[in-house]
């Protein structure tokens, strides 16, 4: 469960240029401490790098509650999806 979370904003580059709604899916590894270690933007065709990277750097601000495994903290990987709504 996320105890953080930060939505990307729509870069500016791309305001009322959007024609449709996006959504970016980015697989997280969370440390035993519920830390975001690391965030990449699944592959999707057509996806502009813009998004992608709006999603990604926002995904790393994230903060989880450690996942559990017998009692104990343990990492995990999450899958997020952002979703762009259409500007035009």
């Amino acid at each position: 469960m996320a105890t953080r979370q930060l939505l990307p904003a729509v870069p500016a580059l791309l305001r009322g240029k959007l024609w449709n709604a996006t959504a970016v899916d980015v697989n997280v590894s969370v440390d035993a401490s519920g830390n975001v270690v690391k965030a990449e933007a699944l592959a999707k065709p057509g996806l502009h790098p813009l998004l992608r990277d709006a999603a990604v750097q926002a995904a790393q601000r994230w903060k989880f509650q450690p996942a559990q495994f017998n009692g104990h903290p343990v990492p995990a990987n999450i899958v997020l999806q952002f979703n762009f709504a259409a500007s035009r």
